[in-house]
């Protein structure tokens, strides 16, 4: 078996754990990524089978939506709900803290809305995903408005040291990437990765910035647990 085929498995496992919170009459929201197109596939499969009843889904970006449509479940927008009851998401990396680095797929606006507005979060990864500092194998993301590219990069830039900084370029396309809202991803390369206890500071910060729609930290404010799919095992992390 490949590393390859190893990381898959452990991506569906992950997703096949995190369906234990699931119950009846809830609605879930659904964060974006490889890992979470596991999760929709199996969580359909348990509502074809009767197994979960009266599952509504907001997903966090079109590729989940599109997926969880064909798939057969009811899929909701989050401007109908003001709370939900759970959300399953992935994340890029993840700190002993249960700090979380996201938006390696460009969806981390609408999965910072769907997360904050769940009553709990369980995010799902393999191994690989956890790191004692954020930012240690993966840029920052930053959801930029296009018109202030120029400026928000001078600004973060003052905010903190930046080994690199650039517009992440399409593939498929000529151009950047464009998210799901309409705008630009900037992703940072600090020149250190972050420490756990200045994650929520950090989000905070650059959260000011003028021209900044939202920031990949995410705070484990947010974070109820964490599956952890290994390949001999699937463990459990909440917050200490």
């Amino acid at each position: 078996m490949t590393e390859r085929d190893i990381v898959e498995k452990c991506k569906q496992a992950a997703a096949r754990e995190a369906l234990k919170y699931i119950q009846d009459n809830q609605v879930v929201g659904l964060g974006s990524g490889s890992t979470m197109r596991y999760f929709v596939k199996h969580l359909a499969e348990k509502v074809r089978a009767g197994e979960l009843r009266n599952i509504e889904v907001v997903p966090t970006s079109h590729d989940i939506e599109l997926l969880a449509t064909e798939l057969g479940l009811k899929v909701r927008q989050p401007q109908h709900y003001q709370e939900i009851d759970i959300a399953v998401d992935g994340a890029d990396e993840v700190d002993p803290d249960l700090n979380l680095l996201k938006g390696g797929g460009a969806a981390l606006t609408r999965e910072k809305i769907v997360d904050s507005m769940a009553r709990q979060v369980i995010i799902i990864v393999d191994y690989r995903k956890l790191v004692d500092r954020l930012c240690t194998r993966h840029p920052l993301p930053i959801e930029v408005l296009p018109q202030a590219v120029k400026y928000v990069m001078k600004r973060v830039s003052e905010v903190i040291p930046c080994k690199d900084m650039r517009l992440r370029e399409g593939t498929g396309k000529v151009g950047p990437v464009v998210t799901d809202n309409g705008n630009l991803i900037l992703d940072i390369q600090p020149q250190e990765p972050i420490p756990p206890h200045r994650v929520e500071e950090l989000e905070t910060t650059l959260k000011t910035i003028t021209g900044v729609v939202e920031v990949g930290l995410f705070p484990n404010k947010l974070v109820t647990r964490v599956v952890v799919a290994h390949p001999d095992k699937v463990t459990e992390l909440t917050k200490k």
